[in-house]
Order: C-alpha cells, then sequence, then structure tokens
C-alpha cells in the first residue's frame, strides 16, 4: 500500500499534491514537537510513526500545493494549542508555507454548490483541484467522492495500519 502512495506522488511530481487540513495540522505539530502529537487533541489520534511517513510524503512531494481555505483551518486549529506554543507552532507553519504553492480560487465559485453543501468549502474546492492533482486526506468521505470520481486520492487512513 505503501508503495502504490509513493507511486501516485511521483506520477504528481509535475501537477502536483495537496494535503488535506488535518494531515497538514499533523505536519505542523509534528514539525513543532512529535511529543505533542499524542497529547493534543487535534492530534492525538496520530502516533509518531505516522507523522514520520508524512513527513516522507510531503517531502517526496516536489510540488507541494495548499490553498488559502487549508492553511486558515490549520492556523485556526494550531491555535488550539496553549498560548506559550503559537509562537514556535506559527514559525513552524511559516517555514511549511514557504516549499508550498498556494493556489486560490474564489470561495463564491463554490459556495452553495451541492459539494459544498455535502462537504463544506474547503473539501468542495478540493474536489475541483482534484481533477489534476493528487490529495492526500484522512477525511474518509472526500476519499471516497474522489474514488467515485476516478480521480487519483491517497485515503492515509488505508496507510496507517501499516506503520503502528
Amino acid at each position: 500500500m505503501r508503495n502504490v502512495a509513493f507511486a501516485l506522488i511521483e506520477k504528481h511530481r509535475e501537477t502536483g499534491v495537496f494535503f488535506d487540513t488535518n494531515l497538514m495540522l499533523v505536519l505542523i505539530v509534528g514539525a513543532y514537537d512529535p511529543t505533542r502529537l499524542e497529547n493534543f487533541k487535534r492530534t492525538m489520534a496520530y502516533t509518531m510513526k505516522e507523522y514520520l511517513l508524512l513527513d516522507e510524503m510531503l517531502k517526496r512531494s516536489r510540488r507541494r500545493l495548499t490553498t488559502p481555505n487549508i492553511m486558515t483551518e490549520v492556523d485556526n486549529l494550531s491555535r488550539q494549542l496553549s498560548e506559550k506554543e503559537h509562537g514556535t507552532v506559527s514559525e513552524q507553519l511559516k517555514a511549511l508555507l514557504a516549499n508550498m504553492f498556494e493556489i486560490y480560487h474564489e470561495s463564491s465559485l463554490f459556495i452553495g454548490g451541492d459539494a459544498h453543501k455535502k462537504f463544506g468549502l474547503t473539501d468542495a474546492l478540493l474536489l475541483k483541484l482534484s481533477e489534476r492533482h493528487l490529495i492526500i486526506t484522512a477525511d474518509f468521505p472526500l476519499a471516497r467522492r474522489l474514488e467515485t470520481l476516478g480521480r487519483d486520492v491517497i485515503n492515509f487512513n488505508h496507510l496507517r495500519p501499516y506503520v503502528r
């Protein structure tokens, strides 16, 4: 399964890879302090080994993509860490974003549509972006919809049993 994931990342070497909000949060918190993963309520479902796999996937992604929507969600969720951690986590967010290309689409193009009603704004945008790019997610409904559409997607939950 891991080899399939890395093959998809390689396939999208030029078009790019998106990591969804929750996985980006794991990457940020893990880069800040991997021991915080298991005691921060937003990442406690993830292990150090899973963080390391995500980090390897990120490093193998030549063209790393994100959206303002994803980064806003990640920033808001990371603010649930203690206030004394905000500065360091902010630096990790800045460092990660420095190596990513941010793609912007007007929210008005997605709000109110069927995808927005079912999945929310960020995932509705990811559904559109999946036409050309790989999506890496731990969101089962989103992954299932992408698979149904025949889009390239890595459901990170399918990799987790191999790294525990």
